[in-house]
């Protein structure tokens, strides 16, 4: 088992990423073989760099809003909400902008 509140935060230090934090809650350190639990925080103003990986993405909103934007759509995400980005999927590449 694995509480949020101890898992150690980093700033996310990669080109084109601005005020992001990360949690890695799930992952091979503790026994997870095929997937990544992580607890990702981008405050008001911040966003993530455009990319896409091998690997799938299922992500469920907490709070704020944020702008999921793709080569070709974009997606407005509140509370509540879950979306599932497939590996190497080019209709929506990941790139986070918190609105609120």
């Amino acid at each position: 088992m694995t509480s949020v509140e101890k898992v150690r935060e980093y700033n996310v230090d990669l080109d084109g990423a601005y005020k992001v934090k990360v949690k890695y809650l799930l992952h091979k350190g503790v026994g997870a073989k095929r997937l990544q639990l992580r607890l990702i925080t981008v405050d008001i103003g911040g966003y993530t760099p455009l990319e896409k990986h091998a690997h799938e993405h299922e992500v469920f909103m907490l709070r704020g809003r944020a702008l999921l934007r793709g080569e070709k759509q974009e997606v407005d995400l509140k509370p509540g909400n879950a979306i599932f980005i497939s590996s190497f999927e080019t209709s929506i590449q990941k790139y986070w902008k918190r609105t609120s």
